[in-house]
């Protein structure tokens, strides 16, 4: 049957006005994200305005603890987490305040929820869930979790939750470079003694293994970070038949000395 120059004007036709419906689709989806990332930044200078004082208070200590906690109460909606995640960690804070910042993440429900996100699990079960918090849209399409399971890391590292160290080792056990890498600065900004020989395994399968995506020099980094007693944990490195895991590791030491060192003005090493 022969093609008719009518049928072909008609798919023409069809196309260019689906094309078109297609494009306005796209442009109504853009100016609506845009207009609501513009609601959602007001409501969070809105919010700054009104709660970042009692945030300020409590971490400094200038606001009794249960009083701030309870107004924070008041911060509510999809996008309650992740608002105070914000409003918490913009918050400049010391050694000194370190404690009480973890604290009311803990009694905030942050802690869990950075926990649950690191593991890659989400909560985000619906579009218009996804839609409605910033975040929402990375948590849905998997291929960027690893964003929010990265940024998770670092929240945990900047309190310093000791008790998250299992998870962040199970994160640098991962498959994606960028939540190794943020798990693997929050482990050596914890410190904490018990993931010690994690980290040293760490260290000698990135030596064993070039091709993992880890960093030599961030391993090592980490592992100087820690107090120099852990040093001890060192020891089956400096007898390892592998030459630069012992050169590593005898390094690793002396980096521990020197920072150590530092600390003390008038601290010397002096040839016997």
């Amino acid at each position: 049957m022969p093609i008719l120059i009518e049928h072909i004007t008609q798919v023409v036709v069809a196309i260019f006005i689906l094309v078109l419906l297609a494009n306005g689709v796209l442009v109504g989806i853009a100016v609506a994200r845009r207009q609501r990332r513009e609601r959602y930044f007001n409501r969070i200078d809105t919010l700054r305005h009104e709660y970042s004082p009692i945030i300020q208070g409590v971490v400094n200590g200038s606001l009794e603890y249960e009083k701030g906690l309870a107004a924070l109460g008041g911060i509510t909606g999809l996008d309650r987490e992740f608002v105070l995640e914000q409003l918490c960690l913009e918050i400049p804070s010391g050694p000194r305040q370190v404690p009480t910042l973890r604290k009311l993440c803990e009694d905030l429900g942050l802690v869990k929820t950075w926990q649950r996100h690191l593991a890659g699990e989400f909560d985000v079960a619906t579009l218009r869930m996804a839609l409605a918090r910033p975040e929402g849209l990375i948590q849905r399409v998997s291929r960027l979790s690893f964003l929010r399971q990265a940024k998770c890391a670092e929240n945990l590292g900047v309190i310093r939750h000791q008790p998250s160290w299992q998870h962040l080792i199970k994160a640098l056990r991962g498959t994606h470079q960028d939540v190794q890498s943020a798990a693997l600065r929050a482990l050596a900004a914890i410190a904490e003694p018990a993931s010690f020989p994690a980290l040293v395994e760490t260290l000698h399968e990135v030596i064993l293994k070039p091709e993992l995506p880890l960093s030599l020099r961030s391993v090592k980094t980490a592992l100087v970070n820690f107090p120099l007693f852990q040093a001890v944990g060192l020891m089956g490195s400096l007898e390892n038949s592998h030459p630069r895991i012992r050169f590593l590791a005898t390094d690793i030491i002396r980096e521990m000395v020197d920072r150590d060192a530092a600390a003390f003005e008038d601290f010397v090493l002096e040839p016997s």
